[in-house]
């Protein structure tokens, strides 16, 4: 799924400054701008899906689209890029999350980061304005 991803073009939604890969104030909802707060801050999603294509970041010495030793041993998938991820369920390299509430409820649950519910509700919207 990842390698079928990167063949397709996808471009994030024109609220998103290109560049630099975040919200636009002015045309964001405020739950998206929370949810973009959490995506880079207590959620840690950056850590794996990094800016500004929103999927792993290869270590610039590996071969293309190899995967960092470090980041390996944290997760042995590549991960997908984000953008119109709303478009492509069910989530995880297995499919075993049929929709994104069910996808940030599972990191939220394995990485034990302690998401209010407010905070899932703003990441699942920021994930669908990708």
């Amino acid at each position: 799924m990842a390698q079928m991803q990167k063949m397709i073009d996808f471009r994030p939604r024109p609220n998103w400054i290109q560049s630099v890969a975040h919200l636009i104030k002015g045309q964001a909802t405020e739950g998206e701008l929370r949810g973009e707060q959490i995506f880079f801050g207590k959620g840690q999603c950056s850590s794996c899906h990094a800016a500004p294509l929103y999927m792993d970041q290869p270590d610039a010495r590996s071969a293309p689209g190899a995967l960092s030793e470090e980041r390996t041993r944290r997760w042995p998938h590549e991960d997908f890029q984000l953008a119109r991820i709303k478009d492509s369920p069910p989530y995880l390299h297995d499919g075993r999350c049929f929709t994104l509430e069910d996808t940030v409820e599972f990191f939220n649950i394995v990485q034990q980061l302690r998401l209010s519910g407010q905070e899932k509700s703003d990441l699942v919207e920021l994930l669908r304005a990708l």
